[in-house]
């Protein structure tokens, strides 16, 4: 299995005689040695495998500065390719452009949006008993100032709505 990913990772790293994809251009490192420093940065086989597959097919967003393609993908492969950017970014001495890229295109490590609603369900349903969080809810609207406490009922909304 590892020498299948490395044949794949060598075929990868080594193709420049290779037509471009339509929205590529030629980048200016060398994919090669962006193999070689992901094979000492991570250990796991399939992981080297994305790194190096999404680094070289992405690699053009560097160069462009347009990610919006990015929003197209899966949540999970977006994941894959920001980390593969990332690594090629550092590699390549690009990465203060990457995080402008990233900030302009708002894209995050993490579903923050998921998130803040798990978080949110998680402190206010502690058990499945509502009168639970009723009284949670009674207690926070003491304690919080209006201004904080506003947000609160649309949260209640969006978690009590029926699914």
């Amino acid at each position: 299995m590892v020498a299948h990913y490395r044949k794949v990772l060598g075929r990868i790293a080594n193709t420049p005689n290779e037509p471009l994809e339509k929205t590529q251009t030629p980048l200016a490192i060398s994919l090669t040695g962006f193999k070689q420093c992901v094979e000492t940065a991570y250990p796991n086989p399939k992981t080297r495998y994305n790194v190096c597959g999404y680094g070289s097919k992405y690699a053009h967003i560097l160069e462009m500065g347009n990610a919006s393609e990015l929003a197209s993908l899966s949540y999970t492969k977006r994941q894959a390719v920001i980390k593969a950017l990332s690594a090629l970014a550092k590699y390549s001495g690009k990465y203060k452009n990457w995080v402008e890229i990233r900030q302009i295109h708002g894209l995050m490590w993490t579903d923050a949006q998921a998130e803040s609603l798990a978080a949110f369900e998680k402190i206010t349903s502690a058990t499945d008993n509502p009168d639970t969080m009723i009284n949670w809810v009674k207690g926070a609207k003491r304690i919080l100032a209006p201004r904080y406490f506003d947000v609160i009922p649309f949260g209640l909304h969006a978690v009590l709505r029926p699914r």
